[in-house]
């Protein structure tokens, strides 16, 4: 993800209809909080360098019927009565009916590469958000500061699993294992 300016104030409240208009008319990306608009400023190369590396590999071995998404594409996340529009650093959706233009709504893994400023809001905001998504079966968290990887499964109730710069990313949901090289190509800490 990249970073979200939570220090500066919102734009005023505003429904979901005017929030996707204002995105159009806007060069920022924006996160909608049940109402409340949050710029977002860019990433670094490192963060680029990763996502980069991780939707390549899921796009080249994905399931057919899935689709990935990389930073631009909305995630749709209703909460009781509130409803939230986020922009995950990687999206994979495989449902067929999950195929609005501007959003999706049924991932099977989400991904955000944390930086020191987003890592608090990625573990939990997040993190709290996303499980509450039915489809969801994996969230993963991938630091671009140092080689570290978090994996939360649905099947394990969302446990928290690290894994070190040695252990392979096994991706259930898309029968899918990549290596720390991979993941980390390219990158220098």
């Amino acid at each position: 993800m990249s970073h979200l300016a939570r220090v500066a104030p919102p734009i005023s409240p505003m429904t979901p209809q005017a929030y996707f208009a204002f995105e159009e008319t806007t060069p920022l990306k924006h996160e909608y909080l049940d109402g409340v608009v949050y710029a977002m400023v860019g990433a670094t190369d490192r963060h680029n360098i990763i996502a980069l590396n991780l939707a390549s590999a899921l796009r080249a071995n994905k399931p057919a019927g899935c689709q990935v998404f990389i930073s631009d594409m909305k995630l749709k996340v209703k909460l009781t009565a509130a409803e939230y529009y986020y922009y995950p650093d990687i999206l994979v959706s495989c449902s067929g009916s999950d195929r609005e233009p501007l959003f999706r709504e049924q991932p099977v893994l989400l991904v955000e590469v944390a930086s020191p400023s987003t890592e608090r809001i990625d573990r939990g905001e997040k993190l709290n958000a996303y499980r509450q998504i039915d489809s969801l079966s994996e969230y993963v968290i991938v630091s671009q500061d140092r080689a570290g990887i978090e994996v939360f499964r649905r099947r394990n109730g969302w446990f928290r699993e690290i894994l070190n710069a040695d252990e392979a990313l096994v991706l259930e949901c898309l029968g899918l294992t990549l290596s720390g090289e991979q993941i980390y190509d390219e990158v220098t800490f």
